[in-house]
């Protein structure tokens, strides 16, 4: 079982294996926060243990720490002295050094990062990773370095957060929140809003999927189609980020 504050292996957004380290334990699952200050919640028995002692021997298939990116790759023991363990790697590019404990010996489903479902386009702001767009109108946001699902597009135009609706994107583009039009957004990735009953246009989305506000470009949404990316800008980039 692992502990609180142990460094393990776990499955980053990207399908890959990286250095982690248990952040806490609720029930069947941990936090693993990676170095980058991104985290990921995944079930205890998806996370493996760096091996220790005793626990790696010659012709075992391993995966072996590359601090290049401090993620686990595939790797055959060549031999064992003490803790330390050199090891050749799978793609043939030659041997290394570690200690025992950059090691993994228990690769169950380790090979599946290959198999990762596609990313979903992601969503910039400042030059940061905002979240990312999934297909159907999901909207992932990071908070606190955990990707969370925060709201979604309907197919009727409804947009919800925190599993309530918020507004609404009417068939003329009109934005709504309650009784109250609040601005509109267009197909061609327009943002207007209404402040005071006079409508004006506060921001973009580009062809490319760059996000401009007020003639400054703020971040990306590449490959989220504009009218979703322009509602997600609505609801999100200005109620979330007035001082964007």
């Amino acid at each position: 079982m692992v502990q609180i504050a142990e460094q393990v292996a776990a499955q980053h957004w990207d399908g890959k294996w990286y250095l982690g380290r248990i952040a806490s334990i609720e029930g069947a699952t941990c936090t693993v926060r990676f170095g980058d200050g991104q985290a990921a919640t995944p079930r205890l028995d998806e996370v493996r243990r760096l091996a220790r002692a005793g626990e790696v021997r010659p012709g075992a298939d391993v995966y072996v720490l590359f601090e290049g990116d401090s993620g686990f790759y595939p790797a055959q023991v060549v031999s064992v002295d003490g803790d330390q363990v050199v090891a050749a790697w799978a793609d043939g590019s030659g041997e290394v050094t570690v200690a025992v404990g950059q090691v993994v010996a228990d690769t169950r489903g380790m090979g599946q990062e290959a198999e990762a479902a596609p990313s979903n386009p992601t969503l910039y702001l400042r030059g940061q990773r905002l979240g990312e767009y999934e297909a159907g109108g999901k909207v992932w946001l990071y908070e606190d370095g955990l990707l969370r699902n925060v709201g979604s597009i309907e197919d009727n135009g409804e947009v919800w957060a925190a599993s309530a609706c918020v507004g609404q994107i009417d068939g003329a583009g009109k934005v709504w929140v309650g009784t109250s039009e609040q601005g509109e957004v267009t197909a061609e990735g327009q943002v207007w809003r209404n402040d005071d009953g006079l409508i004006h246009q506060v921001g973009e989305i580009d062809e490319q999927g760059g996000v401009w506000l007020g003639g400054e470009h703020i971040g990306e949404a590449p490959g989220v189609p504009r009218a979703h990316a322009a509602s997600i800008y609505f609801f999100h980039f200005l109620a979330w980020h007035p001082a964007a």
